[in-house]
């Protein structure tokens, strides 16, 4: 019985290490924000950073943000009237904004992500596929070496156009996919 009760709390505990290093420990600060009069509303950021932060936010969401060949796939992982569409895909409007928590020596870029949410609301992503985690009202922690690690101004190809079939594949959003090997 002993044995036992070891070999399960050994099983736990190796989850557990498994599953942190999914994604990596929130370490940095911000706060998201719906609007630009809600950034404005906010003391977390000077009034006169929210138009170019939102500006700048909306520049890269039009750039980087998950495409689907469809609106209703789309809506299918962000939920009913969440997505926009144009002629060749369809696009989850962002959730909001995050606001990096220091903007000192930091490039526009850096100090802004759009943030989507599943069809529930119950995850939220950065553009890139990084998780954040809400506090309390719009404050949240997220990877700053997660945030870093995509940056928004670098070239890169136009995102492709997920399909019913490359998001079965993945269980919803997010451009992180893996597998486990025995």
């Amino acid at each position: 019985m002993k044995r036992s009760k070891s070999v399960t709390l050994v099983a736990m505990a190796g989850a557990a290490v498994s599953l942190s290093a999914c994604d990596p420990a929130p370490d940095s600060e911000g706060e998201v924000y719906t609007s630009e009069a809600q950034c404005i509303q906010g003391d977390f950021v000077p009034d006169a950073d929210c138009a170019p932060l939102f500006t700048k936010g909306e520049e890269i969401h039009k750039s980087t943000a998950p495409r689907y060949a469809t609106r209703n796939l789309c809506e299918d992982q962000h939920g009913f009237g969440q997505c926009e569409s144009d002629l060749n895909y369809a696009s989850p409007r962002p959730y909001g904004y995050l606001i990096a928590g220091s903007l000192a020596n930091m490039a526009l870029s850096d100090a802004v992500r759009p943030v989507y949410s599943d069809r529930k609301r119950r995850s939220y992503y950065m553009t890139g596929g990084s998780y954040i985690h809400f506090g309390s009202g719009r404050s949240v922690r997220y990877s700053s070496s997660e945030r870093k690690k995509f940056n928004a101004d670098a070239p890169r190809a136009v995102p492709k156009i997920q399909t019913r079939t490359t998001v079965a594949s993945r269980n919803g959003f997010g451009s992180r996919s893996g597998s486990f090997g025995s």
